[in-house]
């Protein structure tokens, strides 16, 4: 066997993706609600320290459109970044506002 092993298996799960171009933020419409088994995980008791507070849902999803030399085709990728959790949570209404006008113009 040589020293080179495929991704299946050496079990890489890290990816690089290197677009060409982004295209569109998309922002969609979230589950209302959390998942049973996340909200199951939120109303356990904790052993030590204050109770949890309750953790706030964001209404929207965020979605990167983009570009790249391995197909013709747009990737779609969506952000899971805390920080873009946070901006929201701080200037919620005008991404609301940017939303709309998102759905309104035909975008996803």
């Amino acid at each position: 066997m040589s020293g080179k092993l495929s991704g299946r298996e050496d079990k890489t799960s890290l990816g690089v993706v290197r677009p060409t171009k982004v295209i569109d933020l998309e922002i969609r419409p979230a589950e209302e609600e959390w998942k049973p088994k996340w909200q199951a995980l939120f109303s356990q008791m904790l052993l030590f320290g204050p109770p949890q507070k309750p953790l706030l849902k964001l209404p929207f999803s965020f979605h990167y459109v983009f570009a790249c030399k391995d197909s013709e085709k747009p990737h779609t990728a969506m952000c899971e970044d805390w920080e873009l959790g946070v901006l929201f949570l701080s200037e919620g209404s005008s991404w609301i506002l940017v939303a709309n006008r998102s759905a309104a113009a035909g975008h996803k």
